[in-house]
Order: structure tokens, then C-alpha cells, then sequence
């Protein structure tokens, strides 16, 4: 956890901030091995859930949002699996309606009753009945959600023996890395496919997003000082906050070799008329990201990566609409690549349509409309004490600007 500079100096007792973070893996359609559940992770579907925005965090709680389309829920297990050499492994459900002698898929058959895709959510803390109980009181051919109105569970890992039954098993973890989440299924003729998981994660010492533009792994804007090329994108600040960390989301092309060490610079400026203003307000140049992380997902056939950026001496803005610039110079570290910025899905709450570029060196001059092109990047914000220390940052004290 991190030292909150106002309890060093004022001796002051601040509650670590937590903040609740969702990460899916939507593969749309995954085929769940028809009878070839044996109690082992290999027998079963499996996807990825990147949960890592390049930052550690202690988890506080998790709670498992399943998407699956199949038929006869009483042959399914599914489990959530964490990141790391040492992982643990919690079964949310086995075999609802039927009493297992052991986690190894074998003997028949539990509730009947079908899962036409809708989410169910699983969670150690809600009000709802226990996972086993799925489908109970339903026939073949009802559907779970729909048709008796139960759309959560409490995790429970049946009678079986397979390992875990509760989500509280990863509390207390590292949430940082990539996470599984699996489905078997232990009998013949109905089948089906796990279409998504989320996991939503509460964790300690999170700071909150103020703008969430995710990559949409499809493209990548040219974002760097040798091409020449400067790309910016524009959000709404609706209330007064500190800009403490960026992230970000881009690629190496076209040889697909990340540099040693990179070379950024991350710029706030104010809007005018559209474009970005004049003379940023903030600006960090020639700095390396805290963190450069490969996603699971490539862009165009290019290894995607993500940035994670503290800022020094974090600037506060007053609400406003604002544009962040962010390009690379891979002139003498990479000659051989230059760097593009991914392309993204808009926030539909404070993001703004389209972007700007600036083709031209020094970079971040006479800015031109980039139309149809939203960046992909993060804010994550942080208020202000009233004493004037700012929590979660090396530095005491943040630069306040119109």
C-alpha cells in the first residue's frame, strides 16, 4: 500500500481509498468441451481476463459476472483461477442439482433446465441462493434468469471436493495479471459456449477514472517525433480534480520491437475552438511510462502494449473540457519503429468525438482536425485535501492551474 504523505507529516488517520474496477473477456463464443470435464483446468474452456493496468493492488472483494449459452446447467463447473506460479482456484458452481461422490465430471445429471446466454453474477455477498441451486424448480427447456427471475448466485463448490466455493479466497491478493475464467461440462449430447466473464474487482489504494477510453485493438495513429507526427484527443472534466496517473495503449511498427527504454511526452491542454489550445498546461517530456505492458490482444498483427504514467507534480483542473496529447520519440532508441497510438471506444460520459494531429516538428504545433478517431487513454484523478497535501503521491504538494 502506498504512504499517504499527509500521515507522515501531520500524523493524520486516513482510511485506504477503494475503488471497483471490471475487466472482461468476451470471446463471444467459446465452445465448452462437451463431456470432457475430469476435475482438471486442460478439460475445460477457458479465457483470459487481463486485469492488469500495469499498477499493484490488494484486492478487497471479487465478484464473477458469467455470460453462458447452453443447454442443461446441471453439467456444468465453473471456476475462477488468479494469476501467478502459486494461483488459487475458486469453484463458483458445480453440477447444480446433482450430489457429486468427486470433482471429476463422471456419473449424470443435474437440473435441466438451459442457459440462453444471460449474465449471472456471482457474489460472496449478495442476497441470492446458493449456485447448486441453480435451475431448481425449473424443466427442460426453462431458462435460468429469464424464467424464474434468479440472475445471482452465492459460489458454491458442490459436494464434489473441488477446491475453493467462495470468491473470498482471492481477497487479499494481488489483483495485477492475467486471471482465468473456465467452464466444463460433464455429460453427453448438451452442449454450448461461454461467451463472456467479467470480474469486478474492489481493491485498495485505486484511484478513480475520469476518462475510460479502452483500446478497441483495431488500429493504431502515428504518435511520434520522428515521423513528425503529434496526436491529441479531447474529454470533459466535469468537477475540479488532480490528473495523477495516465494510461495509455499503442503499438511499434512496423518492425514490432519495442525500444529499451521509451521516450514520452505527455501533455494537458486547454480547448480552443475545438482544437487544442496554445501552450499546454501541463507538460512531462522525455520521460519513460512506470510501466510498459504487452495486452493479450494484438493490434493488426503488432503486439499491443499498455503505459502507465504518473505524473510529477500532478496538475489540478478546474472543470473544463481539456485535450491530452501523447507521443513518443523513437528517433534514436528504435530507429526502426516509430510509435502509434491504439485507437479506442469513446467514454460515453465525458469523452468527445474525434481527435486532432499535428504533422509537423517540434511536435504539438498548428493542430488539424483528426476526424472519426477517438486514442485510447485513461485519467485517473484524486482529490485534494483541505490542508493542501494531495494522498498517493511522493510529492506533498500539486500544481493548481486555471
Amino acid at each position: 500500500m502506498k504512504k499517504y504523505v499527509v500521515a507522515l507529516i501531520l500524523s493524520a488517520s486516513l482510511a485506504a481509498a477503494a475503488s471497483a474496477q471490471t475487466f472482461s473477456c468476451d470471446v463471444g463464443g467459446l465452445a465448452i468441451p462437451d463431456d470432457g470435464y475430469d476435475g482438471t483446468l486442460g478439460s475445460m474452456a477457458c479465457c483470459m481476463v487481463d486485469a492488469d493496468l500495469g499498477f499493484d493492488t490488494n484486492i478487497l472483494d471479487v465478484d464473477v459476472e458469467v455470460l453462458i449459452t447452453h443447454t442443461w446447467v446441471g453439467d456444468l463447473v465453473l471456476k475462477v483461477v488468479s494469476p501467478g506460479g502459486a494461483a488459487t482456484t475458486s469453484t463458483m458452481m458445480s453440477r447444480p442439482g446433482f450430489l457429486e461422490l468427486a470433482d471429476d465430471g463422471a456419473d449424470c445429471c443435474g437440473n435441466s433446465a438451459n442457459w440462453a446466454g444471460d449474465p449471472i453474477l456471482f457474489d460472496d455477498d449478495g442476497p441470492d441462493p446458493t449456485a447448486e441451486t441453480m435451475g431448481d424448480g425449473l424443466v427442460t427447456d426453462d431458462l435460468i434468469c429469464l424464467d424464474d427471475g434468479i440472475c445471482g448466485h452465492t459460489p458454491d463448490a458442490g459436494s464434489g471436493g473441488a477446491p475453493g466455493g467462495t470468491l473470498a479466497a482471492f481477497d487479499g491478493l494481488n489483483h495485477r495479471g492475467a486471471w482465468m475464467c473456465c467452464a466444463g461440462d460433464s455429460a453427453l449430447a448438451d452442449t454450448g459456449t461461454l461467451d463472456d466473464c467479467r470480474l469486478t474487482f474492489t481493491t485498495e489504494d485505486s484511484y478513480p477514472a475520469l476518462v475510460d477510453q479502452p483500446s478497441d485493438h483495431l488500429n493504431g495513429l502515428a504518435s511520434d517525433v520522428e515521423l513528425p507526427f503529434s496526436r491529441a484527443d479531447n474529454f470533459v472534466l466535469p468537477a475540479a480534480d488532480t490528473i495523477v496517473r495516465v494510461t495509455a495503449w499503442g503499438v511499434y511498427a512496423f518492425s514490432n520491437t519495442a525500444p529499451a527504454a521509451d521516450r514520452f511526452t505527455v501533455e494537458i491542454l486547454p480547448d480552443l475552438a475545438g482544437l487544442p489550445g496554445a501552450g499546454p498546461i501541463y507538460s512531462s517530456g522525455g520521460i519513460a511510462p512506470s510501466s510498459r505492458t504487452m495486452t493479450p490482444r494484438p493490434i493488426v498483427g503488432l503486439t499491443e502494449y499498455r503505459y502507465v504514467f504518473y505524473l510529477p507534480m500532478a496538475p489540478t483542473l478546474n472543470p473544463g473540457t481539456y485535450w491530452i496529447a501523447i507521443f513518443n520519440d523513437t528517433t534514436v532508441v528504435d530507429p526502426d519503429d516509430n510509435w502509434f497510438w491504439a485507437t479506442a471506444l469513446i467514454d460515453p460520459e465525458v469523452g468527445i468525438l474525434d481527435s486532432a494531429t499535428a504533422p509537423e516538428n517540434p511536435p504539438g504545433m498548428n493542430w488539424g482536425p483528426n476526424v472519426g478517431s477517438e486514442l485510447a487513454f485513461r485519467v485517473d484523478g484524486e482529490a485534494i485535501f483541505a490542508d493542501g497535501f494531495e494522498s498517493g503521491d511522493t510529492t506533498a504538494w500539486s500544481t493548481t492551474v486555471p
